[in-house]
């Protein structure tokens, strides 16, 4: 029985399937194979949760039993996930890490922000927080059996063997030289000359831009992540690394974000394990820009328009003077925080550090306090019922909502914000969690939203199970991965419509490169084609 048994298993590890090359990977496969790395978040978040205790233990007794409350459902979560089978799209696991952190990491270095909050308000707020963790898991169990895996129909590389890296690898810097190229005609002035008219397509070629620099992150690291010596590696990282310079050149380190976190998931499912050092690189190149950017803020920012107004030529000297600000800063200096008090702020946040900007705890806080000792109403899915509207193009409807309304509404029911005027001036971050709570109360939000997003979580995996990562469906998939990746502190309008444009974006670019590339193909190797075609699932 046990030789039957290693047979079958021998069988299906040799199935066409099993052996795909990169191009004609799904995600199911994709998935399985990086099942190690999210086993070894597991083992990575029971260690710091071990840790993370016993050091509240000393610190901060009080904030144990909500860490736990927290930790503990998301290591389940986790848990479940890699003990299932047929996996799909990674969503679940990405948006659970993601959830763990941002309402974790606060009680573990006792957030500044938290220090006026009752004991009783972090309690309920971790309560909301693992029982909104919970009932996604019971979501998603739901969604990925209400769904049925079909293969992908718009499959968008054709070439295999050894020419399937190189194939790979040379789609991701196409796309990321157009990304680079967007950004440098913007910030030189090129693009508003030769295209009159620009401004009212700005947004929509924006997103195209982004659209083509996370995907170009994410296929780069998935070749670069299967095999670290393919040939043009160093071209990636440096496209990558201009990117990263041009997105942040706003001294908006969140700009950066969406290809940070691009090609570390592609980094994650080509290696099948977690890119240490790559994170490690990133995180000290943002920690120590952090450091700096509020100084630089006061001389270059503009508060109109929340950019600088430096030009191409300009971009070095602003990143001399950022580097110099950030050693300043580590070496003690007190210039930056002279100049934010001289301009009306407050001396917390020039001080604060790059883990004190994650933190969704504390607006769970105060939608708490909101409704247990301000004796707030919810407001009954009226954040939810703005979306709908914000589908429509701008270039469409020139007097449409802001995406942002429902943020607004949230801070203005909830008494964040006094006016319209201001928030327009400044935008207070949510979360979907809070925004939730906000609506539905603090028992029938995280019901609500945790069922909901998991079932759409689950049907998405299901779906996804035998779609080419390589597809025009594939592409859809991906920027919604990468959507939910970088979510952590939009409301669902944000969200939603920010998810859409990526989408079609991804879905258009996409049916372009497949076009391209079936007509390169079919002009230089058409014999090839042919094979592949027969090979091809």
């Amino acid at each position: 029985m046990r030789a039957v048994r290693t047979m079958r298993a021998t069988r299906a590890k040799s199935t066409p399937r099993a052996k795909a090359g990169i191009l004609e990977i799904d995600y199911g496969i994709l998935s399985s194979r990086s099942a190690a790395a999210f086993r070894a978040s597991i083992v990575a978040l029971l260690i710091l949760g071990i840790a993370a205790a016993a050091r509240l233990v000393v610190t901060k007794p009080e904030y144990v039993v909500p860490f736990l409350i927290i930790a503990i459902p998301a290591i389940l979560s986790l848990y479940c996930w890699t003990s299932a089978r047929d996996h799909g799209l990674p969503l679940l696991p990405v948006f659970i890490l993601q959830q763990a952190i941002v309402y974790g990491l606060p009680l573990i270095i006792n957030h500044p922000g938290l220090k006026f909050v009752k004991v009783d308000i972090v309690m309920t707020s971790a309560m909301a927080t693992g029982s909104f963790l919970l009932f996604c898991l019971g979501g998603w169990l739901v969604g990925r059996s209400s769904a049925i895996s079909r293969p992908s129909r718009a499959n968008l590389v054709v070439a295999a063997g050894s020419r399937a890296l190189d194939r790979c690898l040379g789609i991701s810097l196409l796309l990321l030289t157009l990304c680079l190229g967007f950004h440098l005609s913007t910030r030189s002035g090129i693009l508003y000359q030769i295209v009159p008219g620009v401004d009212r397509l700005f947004s929509v070629m924006r997103n195209f831009a982004t659209a083509a620099g996370a995907m170009g992150a994410l296929f780069g690291g998935l070749a670069i992540g299967s095999r670290p010596t393919v040939a043009r590696a160093w071209i990636f990282w440096t496209l990558f690394a201009a990117i990263f310079c041009m997105e942040i050149a706003d001294i908006l380190l969140s700009g950066a974000a969406g290809i940070v976190l691009s090609a570390a998931i592609g980094l994650t499912l080509g290696s099948r394990k977690m890119p240490l050092k790559f994170l490690l690189v990133t995180f000290a190149v943002v920690g120590f820009l952090n450091q700096g950017k509020f100084v630089l803020r006061e001389r270059y920012w503009s508060g109109d328009s929340n950019t600088t107004a430096v030009s191409l030529t300009g971009l070095p000297s602003l990143y001399v003077e950022w580097s110099a600000a950030s050693i300043s800063s580590f070496m003690g200096n007190q210039a930056g925080k002279q100049v934010a008090l001289q301009s009306g702020k407050q001396e917390d946040e020039e001080g604060q550090s790059f883990l004190e900007r994650v933190n969704n705890l504390q607006n769970m806080t105060y939608v708490m306090e909101c409704f247990y000792d301000r004796a707030a109403t919810p407001m009954m899915g009226e954040t939810y019922a703005l979306i709908p509207p914000l589908f429509v193009p701008r270039f469409l409807w020139q007097d449409k909502p802001r995406t942002h309304e429902g943020q607004v509404r949230l801070n203005l029911h909830f008494g964040r914000q006094s006016s319209v005027e201001e928030t327009e001036k400044t935008y207070i971050a949510w979360g979907l969690l809070p925004e939730g709570v906000g609506n539905f109360g603090p028992i029938g939000g995280p019901m609500i939203l945790g069922l909901v997003l998991g079932f759409v979580m689950g049907w998405l995996e299901t779906v996804s199970r035998r779609k080419r990562v390589f597809s025009v469906e594939g592409m859809a998939l991906a920027g919604t991965l990468l959507m939910v990746a970088s979510s952590y502190e939009q409301v669902a309008s944000v969200f939603l419509t920010a998810t859409f444009q990526f989408v079609v974006a991804a879905v258009i670019g996409g049916v372009l490169l497949r076009l391209w590339v079936s007509g390169s193909e079919k002009a230089h190797a058409p014999h090839n084609l042919q094979r592949f075609r027969k090979i091809a699932p």
